[in-house]
């Protein structure tokens, strides 16, 4: 690509009340969810792409469980082993806000260390084989964002994976005005309005599902 990957840093965001979505009253078995996560940024890990967890509600690793019922502990350690930080607040305000304190810590890290591009991602995602690829080069060719459209209309911008030169959006990134348009991709949109980006397709698979995305992790030949 003619870039180097030291310009580029991932963020994988991480709710640690280990709710998906709007499922609060269902959250996930804690160590379930945290070896999720240590999959997660392997994958990227694995590719050389220097990483980080940007995560709510994470009270400091060691007010984590770790106990016989529970190893969640034992895997966030994994992930530090890996060279991975682990960067959170303690506070979940919420889907929209906390996704957007996520999107915040993920800039913020990336302006702060040296980085150009920042990949935004969470641990349900995974990205399709090449795509990743297909963004960068496209932040290369001078686009702030890409990533995909979003929402019924398709006017708004994919704020669940995505690629974005970092000083484009960190001085204006406020995850408390998140709510006053609407969602996190109304605010993307605006925040993005007028400047140039990248609308791709495919990029990605989702899912609340554990499984499911070790499913697709084997047919990618990962597992």
């Amino acid at each position: 690509m003619g870039m180097s990957m030291a310009s580029v840093v991932v963020s994988v965001s991480y709710a640690m009340s280990h709710r998906k979505g709007t499922e609060a009253a269902m959250p996930m078995n804690a160590q379930k969810h945290a070896e999720w996560l240590e999959q997660a940024v392997h994958w990227y890990v694995r590719r050389g792409f220097p990483t980080i967890v940007a995560a709510t509600g994470y009270p400091g690793i060691l007010d984590v469980e770790t106990s016989s019922e529970s190893r969640e502990r034992d895997a966030l350690w994994r992930i530090l082993r890996q060279g991975v930080p682990i960067l959170g607040t303690v506070h979940n305000p919420g889907h929209q806000v906390g996704a957007a304190l996520c999107v915040r810590l993920g800039l913020e890290y990336a302006h702060c260390c040296g980085y150009d591009y920042l990949i935004h991602t969470a641990e349900d995602i995974l990205p399709v084989p090449g795509k990743i690829t297909e963004m960068l080069l496209a932040l290369e060719d001078g686009y702030e964002y890409a990533g995909e459209a979003w929402g019924e209309a398709q006017d708004e911008l994919n704020a669940q994976f995505f690629a974005c030169q970092a000083a484009a959006l960190v001085g204006a990134w406020d995850a408390c005005r998140v709510t006053g348009h609407g969602h996190i991709e109304c605010y993307l949109r605006d925040l993005l309005a007028g400047k140039p980006q990248a609308l791709l397709t495919g990029t990605y698979q989702h899912t609340h599902d554990y499984e499911q995305w070790r499913e697709w992790l084997i047919q990618q030949g990962d597992a």
